[in-house]
């Protein structure tokens, strides 16, 4: 081998190894995640959780009760089995907690005297009808909503994210539950119609604001949880129904709100090269669940969602069920696939996960594709790399003839 050839081969050989050996940093947005865990001790950053509610550092501790902390543990077990599984090379997983509970985060919150004084109880009245009015609802909501998106923005940017795990389905039981507070407490002369349209507006609210800040970060991969509604989100336009009060309230106490028409979810509108929308499949991965949401045109990927055994607080392990449980395992896969290749963009990644899927017809009218399969989504991913290295060292030695 002559000497320009040799030197030809260890540049591109060296260049590979790097890629190779790349840490990607992964960002789960969702309860906090409880690190101490064994298992996911190796993928702890040294950089401090984010509260977006606050734009602050999180600073809660682990309750004796961490139930609160559980589903953020669980997810990060998911995409930590899904990244690092036959591989070396760990991810980083960050945490953006979206849902602090008071106990959780409350640093500098003193606890209110048992003695309250006449105008202290007048005060606490009139914060909580403006609590409830609507309007106020509707302003405090895009207030919230912006803050929470300029801080994920800029935590996505500080730390050079290149992945995004998002859930949402205890937004919209939220906003919910709110709605019909207000109604109730107001005593206002509403219908079951009035409500949906008002959570509808809500839910617009975010997603148009979640949007722009996708849009403006092509470079990043968001992986969404298509929710537990078993709806199909392709019909989320249908006619809004003639629903009682009493009817709504308990849809959203029992959360089973995916058979009241009219009513949207969360993300089914954004369909942008850099999303990928996941549904869950059963126990046995041979159907999709009945819980999941699905879509031809909105869901782009199924994957296992099932009685799904990862990891929660306090050293302990447990199986859920839901999109939320398929959605970090898809991204897991696309941290090893950019483990593999950093190059790739975030619409490269999603063509790959897309056709490496296994496709059946019982899918094919409730999902883009069909369900994810990590091997051949690796190999995919492995032989653009190849192709990569060989055009790099044959750039590299005809710049040396």
């Amino acid at each position: 081998m002559t000497p320009t050839l040799a030197l030809t081969c260890l540049l591109a050989s060296s260049q590979m190894t790097a890629m190779a050996a790349t840490e990607i940093p992964v960002l789960v947005v969702d309860t906090p995640i409880d690190y101490d865990h064994p298992a996911l001790a190796s993928v702890a950053p040294e950089a401090a959780p984010v509260n977006l509610t606050t734009q602050a550092a999180f600073t809660g501790t682990l309750p004796d009760d961490a139930s609160g902390w559980d589903h953020g543990t669980h997810v990060a077990g998911i995409i930590a089995s899904w990244s690092m599984a036959q591989s070396e090379n760990p991810v980083t997983i960050h945490n953006a907690v979206l849902f602090p509970t008071p106990e959780q985060d409350t640093p500098g919150i003193e606890e209110p005297p048992e003695d309250k004084t006449p105008e202290m109880l007048q005060a606490e009245l009139e914060n909580m009808t403006r609590a409830f009015n609507w309007d106020h609802q509707l302003n405090e909501t895009r207030a919230r909503v912006d803050r929470e998106a300029t801080a994920l923005e800029a935590t996505i940017q500080r730390r050079a994210v290149r992945v995004v795990n998002m859930s949402w389905g205890e937004m919209l039981l939220g906003q919910m539950i709110g709605v019909l507070l207000t109604a109730s407490i107001q005593d206002e002369d509403v219908t079951g119609a009035s409500v949906i349209a008002r959570v509808n507006t809500l839910m617009k609210i975010t997603e148009d604001r979640y949007r722009e800040m996708i849009r403006r970060n092509p470079e990043v991969t968001f992986i969404i949880a298509a929710g537990n509604d078993g709806r199909d989100l392709n019909r989320a336009g249908d006619p809004i129904g003639a629903l009682s009060i009493d009817r709504l309230l308990r849809s959203a106490l029992m959360g089973t709100m995916g058979d009241i028409p009219g009513l949207n979810a969360y993300f089914s509108n954004i369909r942008e090269p850099n999303v990928i929308l996941v549904g869950a499949l059963n126990a046995s991965e041979n159907r999709m669940a009945r819980f999941s949401n699905h879509g031809a045109e909105s869901v782009d990927v199924l994957a296992p969602g099932s009685s799904i055994r990862s990891t929660i607080t306090h050293g302990r392990y447990t199986e859920m069920s839901g999109t939320s449980m398929a959605a970090p395992a898809v991204t897991g896969l696309v941290a090893r696939l950019l483990q593999i290749d950093p190059e790739l963009s975030a619409g490269e990644v999603k063509e790959i996960i897309v056709s490496s899927t296994d496709r059946r017809n019982r899918w094919r009218n409730k999902v883009r594709s069909g369900r994810v399969n990590r091997a051949e989504a690796i190999a995919l991913c492995r032989e653009g790399r190849r192709t990569k290295d060989t055009m790099l060292a044959a750039a590299v030695l005809l710049a040396t003839l």
